[in-house]
């Protein structure tokens, strides 16, 4: 097998990886449509678990008039379980997603730059010439690899625990279950 022939297999078994960054990426923003109904659904939850926060505080400032740190407590989880709800976990899964657009480009640079690699000794330069054209397009080959290792092979992990919670977020139906997951 050549020198070439390896390069270009190479790229060839990186671009074929790209297909599965697609369909994660299709996954993903599936997944985001998902969620945001999911959140609107479980907005009821929060407001019901704030109302019942509420009363009971109510409840207790006529008797006490004061405050219980065990209510101020059940009244902040709430609040960062909503928070979670509302801003944490739809970030979270919008910069999964934007990573894995990104890395598409990575992929198709380095698969790219790795044919181009491979055909440099054979466009007749001089040696020094060719020696630091490989070493340049070889050093923008590993970190448009990496990149692409970093921010989209990588990242389908990420993407998969994501829609591991999401599923049992959208199954819970009490805030203290919220609790848990988020």
């Amino acid at each position: 097998m050549s020198y070439v022939s390896v390069y270009s297999a190479l790229a060839t078994f990186l671009a074929s990886t790209l297909i599965l960054i697609v369909y994660f990426r299709g996954s993903g923003t599936k997944l985001e449509t998902r969620l945001n109904k999911i959140i609107e659904e479980k907005k009821l939850i929060i407001t019901k678990s704030y109302l019942e926060v509420a009363e009971k505080i109510v409840d207790r400032f006529k008797i006490q008039r004061t405050l219980s740190d065990e209510l101020e407590e059940e009244l902040e989880e709430v609040s960062r379980i909503r928070f979670r709800l509302n801003n944490y976990l739809p970030d979270e899964l919008k910069e999964i997603v934007r990573k894995l657009t990104y890395s598409l480009g990575y992929g198709f640079t380095s698969a790219f730059l790795m044919i181009i690699f491979a055909y440099i000794p054979s466009l007749n330069y001089e040696p020094t010439m060719s020696f630091w054209f490989q070493l340049i397009v070889f050093s923008f080959m590993i970190l448009s690899l990496a990149k692409y290792l970093q921010e989209g092979i990588f990242k389908i992990r990420s993407l998969r625990n994501l829609e591991e919670i999401v599923n049992d977020i959208e199954r819970c139906k009490r805030l203290n279950h919220l609790q848990e997951l988020l």
